[in-house]
């Protein structure tokens, strides 16, 4: 019934709300990982998808069916494959009207293989689609801050991420009704500065997690966005090195990171995939394979380093950049 619509949800926060929320994080208990004594797998590759040259991928999803899904930063589309790796269809593009992006796509996540959900940057917009029989615009939420990354926990809630007002978490729970949008902030610490507050989403099933992109830290949450456990990964420094300062109107002189400590994470029933990119000699190519509660599985080692990885059944996808190819692995 949204179908053409735009429900324009500009979601503003009170004080009262932002106070009790940052008030009231709750005590979680906290595991630490070491992946010390465990050998990485080299995973061997089973097929690749040679991108354009035109062809500038900032996102990345993999539905139920095994579509694979990339959205291209030139020309604002999100673009669909097959899973015998044959395109599909393409929709969204240039623009500000119902299912456009000005700054984008980014942060794709399916919901099985009729919904997807994707972020228009930095003007803090929140469009999702439907996506059966064709792909077609669904609804739009529009936040007061720039957008990273969304995750659906199920068909009427979702998990976004923001870059994190000074006092804020920036992670967000959304719950959709046929009438209205609610969305309340997780309770989560608050950032120290907005690059080390930017923090990856990914959902499965009843569980999701939150991880800090500058430091060792992953939050695990229940369905209703509520903190269960915190994981630190003791094999990465606390947060990333500073590379020098800059000045920002809200939170004054902040430092910037080096570079990510957590590239990407993925999440399939009850185990979870860490992309991450230290030390320099492994970085982007170690993924930590995980339980939620923090025991290792494996450690795995991909031959060339991603920007982004999925699973889907016994297959890992790992974007890569220059050129960008989306490589798949046998688990």
């Amino acid at each position: 019934m949204y179908s053409g619509k735009i429900l324009s949800a500009f979601i503003v926060f009170t004080l009262a709300t932002f106070i009790a929320a940052c008030s009231s994080q709750p005590s979680i208990p906290t595991y630490v990982v070491t992946t010390s004594g465990f050998s990485s797998r080299l995973l061997e590759p089973v097929d690749s998808l040679v991108l354009p040259a035109t062809f500038d991928p900032i996102g990345m999803d993999v539905d139920d069916a095994g579509r694979l899904y990339l959205g291209d930063r030139f020309s604002r589309y999100i673009y669909r494959w097959e899973t015998n790796g044959a395109p599909r269809d393409s929709f969204g593009g240039p623009g500000s009207g119902p299912g456009e992006f000005r700054e984008g796509p980014q942060g794709l996540a399916s919901f099985r293989d009729s919904l997807l959900a994707a972020v228009d940057f930095t003007t803090g917009r929140l469009l999702c689609f439907q996506l059966d029989p064709v792909p077609r615009f669904w609804r739009q939420l529009t936040f007061p801050a720039a957008l990273f990354q969304a995750a659906w926990l199920s068909e009427r809630h979702l998990l976004v991420s923001a870059v994190p007002m000074p006092g804020e978490s920036g992670v967000f729970f959304v719950a959709l009704s046929d009438e209205e949008e609610r969305v309340w902030p997780v309770p989560l610490p608050p950032a120290i500065n907005p690059f080390y507050g930017m923090r990856k989403v990914a959902a499965a099933g009843d569980r999701a997690v939150v991880a800090d992109v500058f430091t060792n830290r992953i939050t695990v949450l229940d369905a209703e966005g509520r903190p269960l456990r915190q994981l630190v990964l003791a094999d990465l420094p606390e947060q990333s090195p500073g590379e020098g300062t800059t000045e920002d109107p809200l939170y004054g002189t902040i430092t910037l990171p080096s570079k990510p400590l957590i590239v990407s994470v993925t999440l399939r029933d009850s185990s979870l995939y860490v992309l991450v990119g230290w030390p320099q000699s492994t970085a982007n190519r170690r993924v930590w394979h995980l339980s939620l509660t923090g025991r290792v599985i494996e450690v795995l080692e991909l031959p060339v380093a991603a920007k982004g990885i999925e699973i889907h059944n016994d297959r890992l996808y790992a974007l890569s950049e220059a050129p960008s190819i989306v490589r798949l692995y046998a688990l």
